[in-house]
């Protein structure tokens, strides 16, 4: 059910808890740096300031995210973005363009590539499938324990 909140950085039917890393500061680390992306995912993210605020050097900090999530950190930030999308073209009334942009997306063809790299499925085609009552979960949800 998407209502429930979020679990960061869980990947792939990957449940990792939180607390199976808390005694790794490479991980409590990590951690810190996908819960600001989780609450910033509509800014303008980079590796440079996700790296910046987990305290690692870029490089570093990409093979981390890959090696403990099995998929890299901006494939991981682009599903996070579709997510939120899912949810309002699901949920809202908002322009297919508005909503891009609220996500994060700089610009609407970039959105709509990813979103059906993504979902297999365009952002119209998913509003007029979902539309404001039914989401059965889709690609989106492999990347997310809800």
């Amino acid at each position: 059910m998407l209502d429930t909140p979020l679990f960061t950085c869980s990947v792939r039917n990957q449940s990792v808890a939180r607390t199976s890393c808390g005694s790794d500061r490479r991980y409590s680390r990590l951690y810190k740096a996908c819960e600001y992306a989780e609450v910033n995912f509509d800014e303008q993210l980079t590796l440079e300031r996700m790296a910046m605020i987990a305290g690692y050097e870029k490089s570093y900090m990409s093979r981390l995210f890959k090696n403990q999530f099995g998929v890299g950190l901006f494939e991981w930030l682009r599903e996070l973005r579709i997510y939120h999308a899912s949810r309002l073209l699901r949920d809202s009334t908002l322009s297919i363009s508005e909503i891009a942009y609220s996500v994060g997306f700089s610009d609407l063809s970039t959105f709509e590539r990813n979103f059906r790299l993504s979902q297999g499925i365009t952002p119209r085609d998913f509003r007029r499938n979902h539309g404001l009552s039914s989401f059965t979960g889709s690609r989106t949800a492999e990347y997310f324990v809800v």
